[in-house]
């Protein structure tokens, strides 16, 4: 079986003004996006291989948001940090305009860390 890794950071938005008159929306962004993108549409013999740094406050979340994926297998390279997960607070001022804000510290990979984690990959994302 194909494997594609897929390389980022798992931010925790929460969203203010995106629904009119609606309560904020807290809820998975970042590389969420692709990831739940590419469960969807990859072809059956495709797995996806997450290489992501978690923060460690938010580690058990992101666990479950994953374990929710059909193509993601046990090969996963989920990498605990021991330093807060980035969080972006997201308001939305007007159709046109919104102001973001983040917060965090997972770090960046280095290829020291990268590299031996992507050889048994066919491809990347």
């Amino acid at each position: 079986m194909p494997k594609l890794g897929v390389i980022g950071s798992m931010v925790w938005d929460v969203i203010h003004g995106r629904d009119a008159g609606a309560p904020p929306v807290e809820e998975w962004g970042g590389i969420a996006y692709g990831l739940a993108g590419l469960d969807a549409t990859l072809g059956a013999d495709w797995e996806i291989v997450p290489l992501i740094k978690i923060g460690r406050d938010m580690q058990g979340e992101a666990n479950e948001f994953l374990r929710g994926l059909r193509r993601v297998g046990a090969t996963a390279r989920f990498i605990e940090v021991p330093v807060p997960n980035n969080r972006v607070v997201l308001r939305y001022e007007s159709r046109e305009r919104r102001c973001e804000r983040m917060e965090g510290g997972v770090p960046a990979w280095t290829w020291t860390d990268l590299g031996p984690m992507v050889r048994d990959l066919d491809a990347l994302y």
